[in-house]
């Protein structure tokens, strides 16, 4: 089974930096994951971690994409050395009443290791800064 969607959650999503990767994306809706995570700064971008114990379900937005975009988010997200690419369930939320609900498998980028320079006392739980990455 191929996935074709990815789930985005920082500089991906809709009017932030790196949204231009997913121009020839088709949008599905806002996602909120089934999993829990730890979302955590980078300085200038997010990233998470799965957390089930004390993390939060995230909200993001899911795309359906090519295989040619999902080389570019790799190379972008450095798939296998800085982030890694895992799937993960996530259901559709609030802006599609018609779909709202509906599960769907997608890739999601994950830290692969806490960078050993990270202050851990620096962990959002709800944020307003230029990115406004949204917990639930």
């Amino acid at each position: 089974m191929e996935i074709d969607k990815v789930f985005v959650y920082g500089t991906l999503k809709k009017e932030h930096s790196n949204h231009y990767l997913l121009e020839n994306s088709t949008y599905i809706g806002t996602g909120q994951s089934l999993s829990k995570f730890e979302m955590v700064n980078l300085g200038g971008f997010p990233a998470v971690l799965y957390n089930s114990d004390t993390g939060y379900k995230l909200s993001g937005e899911l795309y359906k994409i090519n295989s040619k975009t999902l080389k570019d988010l790799d190379i972008l997200e450095g798939n296998g050395r800085f982030y890694e690419r895992v799937l993960d369930d996530f259901f559709i939320i609030g802006n599609k009443p018609r779909k709202n609900g509906t599960k769907h498998k997608a890739w999601i980028y994950i830290l692969k290791d806490m960078p050993y320079y990270y202050d851990y006392n620096n962990v959002y739980i709800n944020t307003k800064n230029l990115l406004t990455y949204e917990r639930i």
